[in-house]
């Protein structure tokens, strides 16, 4: 029977959209949440300014405003998915391998990354006509993981900085707890009160930034930024420990929806328009990363193929979304520089005789195009196949969650 599967997948035609499908296991859900916000992070960086959109300026302006929070919806799946890693293996092992974690990490994260700080090195110093040192040192905030404080030539990496030092506090911080208390489990009881002081804390080292400006962007800073990540580990403890606390939602589904997107549509960061406002910078990422958890959970408590949404997901559209979901992490790395080639052209060839409308869309979507095509390239070359050698030296010690099914939630 087996033999006959490999026959099977050897001469099966190849389609992308499989590739999501890869590991069975693997919660297309997940991924269709990954594919909105690199879509969101892709309006925040467009290549023509809205005052060249003609009558789409109001509609392309309000997308581009809610852009940034693409971050905020990936800080929330980081925080949901690897706190729940970590907490599930807590759960299933009685103890934390840390050093497992952080070399499995290393292999997702590493490769793509120092290969595209190589790109920027050599872009730096041959296009930018930098020399030799001060390329080494334009990079050198990127190298030590510090970009979103000391700032970066690439300053879209400031992101991928925070998530770093997620990476490094939240495993340390588990272990402590496990290794506290004989009884492990008990132990983790008290994460979701740290995570609820966090968030306070974070909300009032905000107020303090805005009010008292420092000499880093207060809208970078890891301790400014990380109760984003913390509200999806606190939603994976509730996840792995206290599930029936969460049962509401299989329940309530589309009270959630709209929950989410009144909190969404009414946070300060989309109705006050300045960033530099004190309660955008205060309250605005609390309101954000609260309306992406709501947004989280349905998503994880509708199974495919049940009601609309779960429908939804078995078509293309969704499809589409999860496998450009899938390199997400690629595509963000590589998106501001795949573009590079469609700005050199638009600088030696003008497109005026076009409407400024037909104009403006036509080049978005040229930009998203390459920029998507460039990071699943460099997915495809790189992220998976050192995943691969990952999971082959150090295989995971816990699955990922667990498929939603009409028999595992309340229906």
């Amino acid at each position: 029977m087996q033999r006959v599967k490999a026959l099977l997948r050897k001469n099966s035609k190849f389609s992308i959209l499989s590739l999501p499908e890869l590991k069975s296991s693997r919660m297309i859900q997940l991924d269709i949440l990954r594919g909105v916000a690199i879509v969101l992070v892709l309006f925040t960086h467009t290549v023509l300014p809205t005052t060249e959109s003609g009558f789409l300026k109001p509609v392309l302006s309000y997308l581009i405003y809610l852009g940034p929070t693409g971050v905020d919806l990936f800080f929330v799946l980081s925080g949901f998915l690897v706190g729940g890693l970590l907490l599930k293996e807590i759960h299933d092992k009685n103890n934390l391998d840390v050093r497992r974690f952080l070399i499995r990490r290393g292999f997702k994260i590493f490769p793509s990354y120092f290969v595209y700080l190589l790109f920027v090195f050599f872009f730096l110093l041959f296009l930018n006509h930098l020399s030799f040192t001060d390329s080494l040192l334009a990079l050198m905030p990127n190298f030590v993981h510090l970009q979103n404080y000391l700032g970066s030539t690439r300053e879209h990496t400031w992101s991928l900085a925070v998530e770093e030092h997620f990476y490094l506090i939240l495993p340390f911080l588990l272990l402590w707890l496990v290794t506290h208390r004989e009884d492990k489990i008990k132990s983790i009881r008290v994460l979701p009160f740290i995570c609820l002081s966090l968030f306070i804390i974070c909300a009032l080292l905000r107020l303090y930034a805005y009010a008292y400006p420092p000499t880093y962007n207060a809208h970078f800073a890891t301790h400014l930024r990380i109760d984003s990540l913390l509200f999806g580990v606190m939603l994976a403890y509730f996840y792995h420990f206290k599930p029936e606390k969460l049962q509401f939602v299989a329940l309530h589904r589309m009270k959630l929806v709209f929950l989410g997107i009144f909190l969404l549509f009414t946070s300060p960061a989309l109705v006050i328009y300045d960033q530099g406002n004190l309660i955008v910078g205060t309250v605005g990422p609390a309101v954000v990363y609260v309306a992406y958890g709501c947004f989280l959970l349905v998503m994880v408590y509708t199974p495919v193929g049940s009601g609309y949404f779960g429908k939804w997901f078995e078509g293309y559209s969704a499809r589409i979304l999860a496998f450009v979901g899938f390199f997400s992490y690629p595509i963000y790395l590589w998106h501001l520089d795949a573009v590079l080639p469609l700005k050199f052209l638009l600088n030696r060839f003008s497109l005026m005789e076009m409407p400024r409308e037909i104009r403006w869309i036509s080049i978005f979507l040229i930009y998203v195009i390459l920029a998507m095509a460039v990071g699943i390239t460099f997915g495809i070359l790189l992220e998976k196949p050192s995943l691969a050698v990952r999971d082959r030296l150090f295989p995971s010690r816990t699955a990922l969650p667990v498929k939603p099914t009409t028999d595992n939630i309340i229906s």
